[in-house]
């Protein structure tokens, strides 16, 4: 899960509620960092790491949005084929995240579909669903049966052909002792 929030105690939060599932997080703190990440990640020629889950905090201001254009350019190998979900993460504590709440309507998965309600350009474009912040673990699990997997070995997580398979390549990379 690639997790793009500015503030570092959600950012925490988000954290702590991810791994509880299991799932591995990366975290950034704008959407240039993340794009940057993405890149490394996404490398052709490396073992790569696809996000199966790229969550967008909401509020990431109009300075950013250049970057939200090309973090989105850059997911849309997987988004295009459901490999990747990306949401938007939206505020409900406090006066504004009231409001949030009463902008659209919620489903018992703290999510909604109707990005529209409450994103802007260019975040609108990319986002597929919104997610209620402080997550819950049932809007990721909701996250999740949106993806789709591939039949050409795209799996979520380690199994053991791939973990062996890793393990003879480090092998084959660590100069033995004569």
């Amino acid at each position: 899960v690639l997790i793009v929030e500015a503030n570092p105690k959600r950012q925490m939060a988000m954290e702590k509620t991810l791994k509880k599932m299991n799932c591995d997080v990366f975290l950034c703190l704008s959407v240039g960092e993340a794009l940057q990440r993405l890149r490394v990640l996404t490398r052709p020629g490396s073992s790569q790491v696809i996000p199966d889950i790229v969550l967008l905090s909401h509020d990431l201001g109009l300075s950013q949005a250049q970057d939200v254009g090309a973090l989105g350019k850059q997911l849309e190998q997987f988004t295009s084929v459901r490999r990747t979900v990306v949401a938007a993460t939206v505020d409900v504590l406090g006066p504004q995240g009231h409001a949030n709440i009463k902008a659209t309507t919620w489903s018992k998965a703290a999510s909604s579909n109707d990005v529209g309600a409450l994103l802007q350009q260019p975040l609108v474009n990319y986002a597929k669903i919104l997610i209620q912040k402080p997550i819950k673990q049932k809007s990721i699990e909701e996250l999740i049966s949106m993806r789709k997997l591939t039949g050409n070995g795209d799996y979520l997580g380690m199994t053991p052909d791939n973990f062996i398979q890793k393990l003879k390549e480090l092998k084959e990379k660590v100069p033995t002792a004569a």
